[in-house]
């Protein structure tokens, strides 16, 4: 379970080659005095295999997989049925520029070398589903999808980040290219890096809700089931397909989806793999089994328990974060890494989730700040509704989360933004509120992390701003990066359907009430889902969370696994986290708490992670 990965490729691009004996896979001299170098690496899942094409002064170096290769070779010339990725791009680049490379889908990374023009371009899929890192020493730039190959590098610093440690731990994450090491940018989503002599500009390429946003028609909105279709037909790219399947909304319909799409193939159906978790108001089983069983999937079940023993939840948690090359944040993943190596033993060449479906089916709450800054009380009350009969909420909590904390909360934010020193007062001091005491006890830490910090102003639509940051939050990239590496670790591609560029540029533009509509959370797959199958009541369904899962196992295993691992000793040395303050916290908080404790051991996973580093 904790063996990482083989590493990954990378590319170096500098004024001088080479000199630590490594073969490159390949080496193309540049017009003017820099030379690009490809070196394959040694990775065992085929999705991460290098693939590099050269002609002439120009070189194309492709990992991962397009799913609309065969579209795409048509357009090249009518160019024949090719494996060669790398060489496809070669030509649409040649063809039409960078612009070119916004016609691309599936899950890559791809680094161009211009030698003629002395430029690099270094890309990856518009939802940034596989990650791009770079580095730079002196003259040379190093490109890869795998901070830890980065790392390996002699010329690379493997110095942690103090500042974005000690920001982790107040949950704040303000530079979207930063990583846990100095050293280390990404390129973030929905970006494209360009290089051009040495001089280097990050820019925004893939957007799929600018302003003033252009609201889909009702006949566009007819036309997601044949969109969402078409994008998990693409996942079917990578063969056969195992499906991470809940009782929820979301895998369900990709679960209906890939049943059709199997089917009109006339390929193997999908494997149903499903974690069983135990809990009273959790456990989804009878939904897991009855979907399966309509649909004609084989079933994989195992339980949360199983999947992590001989070890607790948070003992695999704990050993999975010293092999991690970033602090985790989904406290499963143990156990999905042990579902995904039984989906490989089933045959599934690709793991299918439906994560994205609550970041784009659902409307944001902090429409509640736009639905009150216009009086719209009949809306108000329509969003009120719809959040009781779409979430396990109760109604005290429903209405302070609504009313106060995503409304008039919100409304007084846009007020002081009027006095722009006023709001940025304010929004430092409860910075300073929110941070705990026992985080960056070191003064120039402090400092330092205070200065970054930007107060923003409030947007003139909440819900907008919401959407743009749904895009562009460091959040967001961390994620995708951890499912790429659950990927790595079971040796296949981790495939989203709902982050599947075309289906957020259609649900960007689904206005809220489209969303919600019948006063329910994803309306767009509700009837679709009802229709399919009419005897498990998905029209009706509220959100399950393993909240009480999660909060049990901090309750009965955390006192004794903080007592086995120890105080984070290696954070302290790095002077983010002050022992003295952080044992009085501890011991004072309550163990029902879960939110409290849940941020306690994501500190020690931290720790286990920067112990492994140091």
């Amino acid at each position: 379970m904790t063996e990482a990965p083989a590493r990954s490729w990378f590319v170096r691009c500098g004024t001088t080659p080479s000199r630590e004996g490594i073969p490159a896979h390949t080496t193309v001299e540049g017009s003017r005095s820099r030379r690009f170098e490809a070196y394959a690496g040694d990775a065992k899942n085929p999705t991460e295999v290098l693939r590099v094409a050269v002609e002439g002064p120009m070189a194309v170096a492709f990992a991962g997989f397009l799913s609309n290769r065969r579209d795409l070779e048509r357009r090249v010339n009518g160019q024949a049925p090719s494996t060669d990725e790398a060489a496809l791009i070669r030509g649409l680049y040649a063809r039409g520029g960078v612009a070119a490379l916004a016609d691309l889908r599936g899950g890559y990374a791809l680094v161009i070398w211009d030698g003629a023009r002395d430029t690099i371009i270094a890309a990856h899929d518009p939802v940034g589903t596989h990650p791009l890192h770079w580095a730079v020493s002196g003259s040379t730039l190093l490109i890869s999808d795998s901070t830890e190959t980065l790392l390996a590098r002699p010329e690379v610093s493997r110095d942690l980040n103090r500042l974005a440690l000690a920001d982790h731990l107040r949950w704040r994450w303000p530079d979207p290219q930063e990583t846990f090491f100095a050293a280390v940018r990404r390129v973030p989503p929905g970006n494209t890096m360009t290089d051009s002599g040495g001089q280097r500009e990050m820019r925004r390429t893939w957007n799929p809700a600018p302003e003033p946003i252009q609201w889909a028609s009702a006949q566009e909105v007819e036309g997601f089931d044949d969109l969402f279709r078409r994008a998990v037909d693409r996942c079917f790219e990578v063969g056969p397909v195992g499906i991470s399947l809940s009782g929820g909304l979301d895998s369900v319909t990709v679960a209906a989806f890939a049943a059709e799409t199997a089917a009109t193939r006339g390929v193997r159906a999908p494997v149903a793999l499903s974690m069983g978790f135990p809990d009273v108001g959790v456990n989804e089983e009878d939904i897991q089994r009855s979907v399966a069983a309509q649909l004609g999937f084989d079933m994989v079940m195992i339980g949360l328990d199983e999947a992590v023993a001989p070890m607790n939840v948070l003992e695999a948690t704990l050993e999975l974060a010293g092999t991690w090359p970033a602090p985790m944040f989904n406290p499963w993943l143990a156990a999905y890494v042990t579902l995904g190596h039984l989906g490989r033993q089933q045959g599934c060449n690709a793991f299918l989730t439906g994560g994205g479906g609550d970041e784009w089916l659902c409307v944001s709450p902090y429409i509640a700040a736009d639905l009150m800054a216009k009086f719209d009380v009949a809306g108000l009350y329509r969003l009120l509704l719809g959040a009781k009969r779409s979430y396990q909420m109760s109604l005290p909590k429903l209405l302070r989360t609504y009313l106060w904390v995503f409304g008039v909360r919100a409304l007084g934010r846009r007020a002081l933004g009027s006095v722009p020193p006023l709001l940025a007062w304010r929004d430092r001091r409860v910075l300073g509120q929110q941070t705990p005491g026992w985080v960056a006890p070191d003064p120039q830490l402090r400092r330092a992390i205070d200065d970054r910090f930007q107060p923003s102003g409030a947007p003139r639509n909440y819900y907008l701003r919401e959407l743009k940051e749904g895009l562009e939050t460091s959040l967001v990239a961390q994620e995708l990066e951890e499912f790429f590496e659950l990927g790595r670790r079971i040796q296949m591609p981790v495939l989203r359907p709902f982050l599947d560029p075309d289906v957020i540029e259609l649900l960007a533009r689904v206005p809220p009430e489209v969303l919600s509509q019948g006063e329910r959370s994803k309306a767009i797959v509700r009837g679709t889902l009802d229709r399919r199958f009419p005897g498990l009541a998905f029209k009706q369904q509220r959100k399950i969370q393993a909240i009480p899962t999660l909060q049990r196992i901090l309750k009965d295993q955390f006192d004794a696994l903080w007592a086995s691992v120890g105080p984070p000793t290696a954070l302290a040395e790095l002077g983010v986290v002050d022992l003295a303050r952080l044992d009085v916290a501890i011991r004072e908080t309550d163990r029902d708490a879960h939110r409290p404790m849940w941020k306690f051991f994501m500190l020690e996973c931290l720790e286990v992670f920067a112990r492994a580093r140091l």
